[in-house]
């Protein structure tokens, strides 16, 4: 019997180990891990989505205006009517983050009892802590090759005239397009990787109940047929504030549904045409209003097998303190990224003219980047004026910022 106590406490810990359960802090399993090309490993995943990426091609598109992040506003356009390791302060904010219940079509959640606290719970130091998740997160240090793409005056195309202006390569393109109207067989990528933000037009009800069904049939068809990959980002900056009409703040346990429900919808459809796409979840840097960090990036997580990258839009306006990129992505902002376990991307960056020195702020982005986000695998620059200027002047005005971001771009790659 002096052997009893030790043998009970080896047999609990391995019933805990079979059902899931990390000994040291009771938590579930971390999310399932991802191909260095974000690909999930789940078998739930199309084999659409596992094609290798190849280059798409690019038309004409009209600049996209009206909001921070420089795209599209109209609600009218759509579908017809019937989703090296960070910083010790980076990583004590990835310990606090929370996690909701995990929607259908993701991998199986553990009992209630063992999940992490619900999406309503704010991502603070009293949520709960699982060590084990962070460091499958954070392992470091990171080698990778970083793409870079810029959106410029003018609209997609504009990218070759910089690229020759510039005397640089970019490997991404962008292009904004309604997706009633995306004219994909004209689009030219001149081998660059395409992303292609397609506006919905619509709300998540709307949408989650097939109101853009027959569009992003359309365009699946024709992707299909051409036969390359295409990353689509659609519903971007979903956790905004009336900037689209799919905004979804305020936020309430019935939008996040919808949401999830309109978003692996959408997913289906394009997986259904055997269209070889790979999926984008853009978020907004920073929650609206009084949210902030209340309600967690996890919160919005559609499912762990209906998206490739996960990333955000980010942007440093007229203040009277202007913080660096790096600031900003630290923020509890890179933190929450890597709790998805998927490769990181920029979807939109950029810096007003109103920042003092701003070849200098350009080139520290570009080297913080390289250094202190090893997760980061698109980065997009937003390089175009809006109005009202300057306080959304987006733009390379003198030689000084075009040195700077040549130059940042360039050692970035080294």
């Amino acid at each position: 019997m002096v052997f009893g106590r030790p043998l009970l406490l080896l047999a609990a810990i391995a019933l805990s180990m079979a059902a899931g359960v990390d000994v040291a802090f009771g938590q579930p399993p971390a999310p399932p891990s991802s191909s260095t090309d974000g690909s999930s490993s789940s078998s739930a995943a199309s084999s659409a989505s596992s094609s290798s990426s190849s280059s798409s091609a690019t038309a004409p598109a009209s600049a996209p205006s009206g909001t921070d992040s420089g795209t599209s506003t109209s609600s009218d356009s759509a579908c017809s009517s019937s989703a090296s390791a960070p910083d010790s302060a980076v990583a004590a904010s990835a310990l606090a983050l929370a996690s909701p219940p995990f929607p259908p079509g993701s991998p199986s959640p553990a009992p209630a009892s063992r999940r992490f606290a619900p999406a309503s719970a704010p991502a603070s130091a009293s949520a709960p802590r699982d060590e084990s998740l962070l460091r499958h997160r954070t392992k470091g240090p990171v080698k990778r090759a970083t793409k870079t793409g810029a959106w410029f005056e003018g609209g997609h195309e504009a990218v070759f005239a910089a690229e020759a202006d510039y005397g640089v390569q970019f490997d991404l393109i962008t292009v904004y397009r309604p997706i009633d109207d995306v004219g994909y067989e004209y689009i030219r990528t001149g081998g660059k990787t395409l992303q292609l933000v397609t506006e919905l037009g619509k709300g998540v009800d709307a949408i989650a109940d097939g109101a853009c069904d027959d569009a992003v049939r359309k365009l699946a068809r024709d992707i299909a047929a051409k036969g390359e990959t295409v990353w689509i980002r659609m519903m971007h900056e979903f956790n905004g504030e009336k900037t689209y009409p799919w905004s979804l703040y305020p936020y309430t346990r019935e939008k996040l549904a919808t949401f999830k429900r309109a978003w692996r919808r959408v997913v289906s459809v394009y997986r259904e045409e055997r269209a070889p796409v790979k999926f984008q979840l853009a978020f907004m840097a920073k929650n609206p209003g009084g949210d902030k960090d209340r309600t967690p990036f996890s919160a919005f997580n559609p499912g762990q097998d209906y998206f490739h990258q996960v990333g955000v839009d980010v942007y440093v306006n007229a203040a009277k303190r202007m913080p660096s990129l790096k600031e900003k992505l630290n923020d509890n902002v890179y933190a929450q990224l890597l709790w998805f376990g998927k490769p990181v991307f920029i979807g939109e960056m950029s810096v007003t003219v109103s920042v003092p020195d701003r070849p200098a702020w350009i080139r520290e982005a570009w080297r913080s980047l390289a250094l202190d986000f090893p997760r980061v695998k698109y980065v997009n620059w937003f390089l175009e004026d809006k109005s009202p200027a300057p306080t959304r002047s987006w733009g390379l005005h003198s030689r000084a910022e075009i040195d700077a971001f040549v130059s940042g771009m360039r050692t970035s790659r080294t």
